[in-house]
């Protein structure tokens, strides 16, 4: 084929062909149109490769273009405060404010003159009257940061955006992070808080949407586009290896050298460090499940994997990490296409 490939296995990068996740990109976007949103912090997750930071850049996207909102993207590796109030400034329309006055404030190699009666003394003021004269003007700041960390910038980051919008300022926050961390964050000291944002679990995509996507981009009937869906099991990341795979071979349908390459691709990008991140007891459920095939509570209890008081507990962490899911009661299933198959293959060689 001449024409470049639609799928990508670059993370993060929008592809040409993707399926966007519509109910959590309107619940979002909803949200914080109103005069009160309901949540001042949306806390996006689910396992590596669900599509996180491609919603995130959507996201992104429609509130930098809409009128009223500026939204700013923040990266946890550096100052997030000085990067925040360097954007406000660059971007707002309120820059005049700060042309003149009696004093002024520098940082990151900008320098801020600020008009008023009490000298700016630090970032946390500057952030303030930046957004007070941004609510003046009836403008929300969205700020979007992508794979949050506990590290010290996104501490600080934190508790300040908790000040600023407990002073009533129109700051508002969307994060994505792995089930783990955004736990491991929110527990810390001083930023509980982050536990009444609202969470969205990425899960799988819908097949049929996949399948659709299949059958037009290659030219399929409805049972073999159908076919090619159900072996990506709805994986966000699996949808663009496969789709990526069959595209650069001009195939319409699997091989063995294209299921060679998708779960190369699979380990390579996702699997192997998805794996290697688990607790020891969390990787013994999902042996158990790999190499015994038991789908249910019972079975796991059985095996003498797990107790009867864990069940619950452990089931909860699987399924909140995107790796698991229970269709019906009493019953646990991996969600991953071929993760099975990588479980045994890693576990059996290692």
């Amino acid at each position: 084929m001449n024409q470049p490939n639609p799928f990508t296995l670059s993370f993060g990068k929008e592809p040409k062909e993707y399926i966007r996740r519509t109910a959590e990109y309107h619940e979002i976007i909803g949200d914080f149109e109103k005069e009160n949103p309901a949540s001042c912090v949306y806390i996006i997750t689910g396992v590596r490769g669900s599509g996180k930071t491609v919603l995130l850049s959507s996201l992104y996207k429609y509130f930098d273009e809409a009128e009223k909102c500026i939204a700013v993207d923040l990266n946890t590796n550096t100052n997030m405060l000085e990067d925040l109030a360097a954007a406000l400034y660059d971007k707002a329309p309120i820059k005049h404010r700060f042309l003149k006055g009696e004093f002024s404030f520098s940082f990151s190699g900008l320098s801020i003159s600020l008009k008023g009666e009490n000298p700016v003394t630090s970032i946390s003021q500057l952030l303030e009257k930046m957004l007070t004269a941004l609510k003046a003007k009836g403008m929300k700041v969205i700020v979007t940061v992508d794979d949050v960390d506990t590290g010290t910038q996104m501490k600080a980051f934190v508790k300040e955006f908790q000040s600023l919008f407990r002073k009533d300022l129109p700051i508002l926050l969307v994060v994505t992070g792995l089930f783990s961390t955004v736990g491991t964050l929110e527990k810390q000291e001083g930023l509980t808080f982050l536990q009444r944002g609202k969470r969205l679990y990425l899960g799988p995509l819908n097949i049929r949407y996949i399948a659709s996507s299949y059958k037009d981009i290659f030219r399929l009937d409805d049972g073999k586009a159908l076919q090619l869906a159900l072996l990506t099991k709805g994986y966000a990341f699996g949808y663009q290896a496969l789709g990526y795979l069959l595209f650069e071979k001009g195939a319409s349908q699997v091989d063995e050298d294209i299921l060679r390459n998708y779960d190369y691709y699979l380990e390579e990008y996702v699997y192997r460090r998805v794996y290697n991140d688990l607790p020891e007891k969390e990787k013994a459920i999902l042996r158990a499940m790999a190499f015994q095939g038991i789908t249910t509570n019972k079975g796991l209890v059985e095996a003498r994997v797990i107790t009867n008081n864990e069940i619950k507990r452990y089931k909860d962490k699987l399924t909140k990490k995107g790796i698991c899911a229970t269709p019906n009661r009493g019953e646990i299933v991996i969600i991953l296409p071929r993760f099975a198959e990588y479980i045994r293959f890693v576990e059996s060689v290692y």
